[in-house]
């Protein structure tokens, strides 16, 4: 039997005699839940990268370009007879990126016009 004083401060016993408090649960009493339901489905790397690739394709074509040319510039950087080469291949790597970044722009415009982007 309960007595009062411990109805009133939010306890009950438990079968065996231990008191428990009202608010916790236990697992019978959970038993007729279904199980969660994922929210999201969990993608890898590679699925991730790639319907990112698809949403946006010039990003990635900016990001390669900008690579690309950087490493053909620092090439050139090394002799002092292609100095004006260099040169060139630097102020294409920073059109690259300007070309990058305006792509990334585009598509986080579209995306909000259009209402494809996630929520919360």
């Amino acid at each position: 039997m309960v007595d009062s004083n411990q109805e009133s401060a939010g306890t009950s016993q438990m079968s065996d005699g231990a008191p428990r408090p009202k608010n916790k649960l236990t697992i019978e009493e959970l038993s007729y839940l279904p199980p969660p339901a994922p929210f999201y489905v969990q993608q890898g790397l590679r699925e991730k990268l790639l319907s990112k690739c698809k949403e946006n394709p010039f990003v990635p074509l900016g990001v390669v370009f900008t690579t690309v040319v950087l490493a053909l510039g620092l090439g050139t950087m090394a002799s002092e007879k292609h100095r004006r080469k260099a040169q060139l291949m630097m102020r294409l790597r920073v059109g690259g990126q300007g070309f990058a970044i305006l792509a990334v722009l585009a598509g986080v415009y579209h995306n909000t016009k259009m209402g494809t982007g996630k929520k919360g």
